[in-house]
């Protein structure tokens, strides 16, 4: 009989532990199982999150893809601009070359009728000398400044038409600063030098030139 009761108070013991362990055990799971609601729940907000910056993604990318089409757009009618103005530096470049074609014929009758003389052109020298802007720029340099005195101190029946194209060269850097540095003086004396190197070459060039022309040549 004790055996028997020994044995049931066993028994419930193991039972009552056992219970005790289950009902740890479900806690245990109850508690995990909050957990995982919780996990998933954050994994629902990261997706969510996601699908929020896809969709930031998405709006950038097609704002991107505007951006391409706008910038093609605007690169198209900038090619379009730079044939305008080829086209216009062309124009002008005929129409530099025909005022100073017009201005060489003009000088040549004005040479031709005494107006335009040695006298003129000596004066034309002397005033150029005097009026020789300062070299303090980029293209127009010191060096360019001395050969421009050096031409100019010269003695003027020696001039060559290498020397008349360098006094065009000359003219024409002055431009290319005035286009940088904005200064007029360059610009003014660009002009006189153009003018200049035309009369030089009417009144002293060509004339040695006629005569090389007219010399007879040896049997």
């Amino acid at each position: 009989m004790d055996d028997v009761l020994n044995t049931a108070v066993i028994l419930l013991s193991i039972a009552s532990s056992s219970a005790s362990l289950g009902y740890w055990i479900a806690k245990q799971f109850g508690k995990i199982d909050t957990r995982f609601k919780e996990v998933e729940m954050r994994l629902k907000g990261v997706e969510a999150r996601l699908k929020e910056v896809e969709a930031r993604l998405e709006a950038h990318d097609t704002r991107l893809a505007g951006l391409e089409t706008t910038t093609k757009s605007l690169q198209a009618k900038l090619d379009e601009v730079d044939r305008k103005i080829d086209g216009v530096s062309t124009r002008l470049d005929k129409l530099e070359k025909g005022i100073f074609g017009f201005n060489e014929l003009l000088l040549k009758v004005l040479e031709e009728k005494g107006v335009v003389s040695r006298t003129e052109a000596l004066t034309l020298l002397v005033a150029l000398r005097g009026m020789i802007p300062g070299s303090r720029s980029k293209y127009y340099t010191k060096e360019v400044e001395n050969r421009l005195r050096e031409l100019l101190s010269k003695d003027p029946d020696t001039f060559t038409m290498d020397d008349i194209r360098e006094f065009e060269d000359i003219a024409e850097i002055m431009e290319k600063e005035y286009m940088v540095s904005g200064r007029k003086e360059l610009l003014d004396y660009a002009a006189k030098l153009r003018i200049a190197a035309l009369v030089f070459k009417i009144v002293f060039v060509e004339p040695k030139m006629r005569k090389l022309e007219e010399w007879p040549l040896s049997p």
